[in-house]
């Protein structure tokens, strides 16, 4: 069990792979709801909530949208709140967002509120200002790799500036007379 506040700022971030469409949430709820209807004895009785809560959610409400999380780098508490997302290959594009965790889905099967750390989850995030960019740019419903292939993070304002100073490519100074650098 790893909390936030073990993992250096510049690594509190989920990985985002894909956006998953409301038509294949539908299949994972389905398949999620089944499992849990014909293992009763394996649910805990912390996920009766996220089970309540993924039955009553048909289907995902305008100002929600779900995704392919790749390893959580913490456990993450439920309704945790994020401040920014941006481009993890890009991080100077990004913006600030009020994004809420919602619920997420364990191995196709559990219904949770929180994340585990290390574990990959079908997250969805509440968005009550609206999809940023970033995000609404991810691929749809594409399950062709792993962690490689995640484009945008979730994190804190101060992740978000602290992952940029540490992981930013730095801009070319148009007054110098260098305008690249070269490695063997």
């Amino acid at each position: 069990m790893r909390l936030e506040k073990d993992v250096p700022i510049e690594a509190r971030y989920l990985r985002l792979y894909t956006r998953v469409s409301n038509r294949r949430f539908g299949i994972e709820r389905a398949n999620a709801l089944r499992w849990c209807s014909e293992h009763p004895e394996r649910l805990k009785q912390t996920d009766s909530a996220a089970l309540e809560e993924l039955s009553a959610l048909d289907s995902l409400p305008s100002s929600s949208a779900a995704f392919i999380q790749h390893s959580a780098y913490a456990d993450i508490a439920p309704n945790r709140i994020y401040s920014a997302a941006f481009d993890l290959a890009t991080p100077n594009i990004g913006s600030a967002c009020t994004a809420r965790l919602r619920l997420a889905i364990f191995w196709r099967k559990f219904p949770l509120q929180g994340l585990g750390d290390g574990h990959h989850h079908l997250v969805v995030f509440d968005f009550p200002e609206g999809l940023p960019a970033v995000l609404d740019s991810l691929r749809v419903d594409v399950f062709d790799g792993g962690v490689s292939r995640c484009r945008a993070a979730l994190a804190d304002i101060e992740t978000w500036m602290a992952y940029r100073a540490a992981f930013a490519t730095p801009q070319p100074d148009a007054s110098s007379s260098q305008s690249a650098i070269c490695r063997d």
